[in-house]
């Protein structure tokens, strides 16, 4: 009866500290308030006949997050007609992970386009960051506050 009693309790502190890791081994998320300013995105709304693009075509942006497995953690309000969006949020960051920066283009009758993306680890998020995917474009962070 010992030795089983000695087994569930081996097996328990070795199952529990699987399931339920201690404090020390989490890292704290950090709650910073931060701006994006984006400059020269790319429009994402087609041309008028002509081949013209009129100010009434111009994007709508907004912004998403994801992290490094793809769940989205914010989304900006959508912004009319502007290449150069300023966006301002707060969020938890962690020290460790790699935050995706998309740009979209709202579209109400056809799906959102694509207007840039990069990658960005959050030890590295202040500062100037070209997009991709498509290429265009530029957007600088900057962190609010101390």
């Amino acid at each position: 009866m010992k030795s089983f009693t000695l087994a569930v309790l081996i097996s328990t502190l070795i199952l529990g500290s699987l399931a339920f890791p201690t404090t020390e081994d989490k890292k704290p998320l950090e709650n910073r308030s931060y701006v994006v300013a984006c400059s020269h995105l790319p429009n994402g709304d087609l041309k008028n006949a002509e081949g013209e693009i009129t100010p009434m075509d111009s994007s709508d942006p907004f912004m998403v997050i994801r992290n490094k497995v793809g769940t989205q953690i914010y989304r900006s309000e959508t912004l009319d007609n502007t290449h150069d969006p300023v966006f301002q949020f707060a969020i938890n960051w962690d020290a460790t992970e790699i935050y995706n920066f998309e740009f979209r283009d709202h579209d109400a009758f056809a799906p959102d386009d694509t207007l840039g993306q990069v990658n960005i680890g959050a030890d590295g998020l202040e500062g100037i960051h070209n997009l991709g995917n498509p290429a265009g474009g530029t957007i600088q962070i900057i962190k609010l506050g101390a």
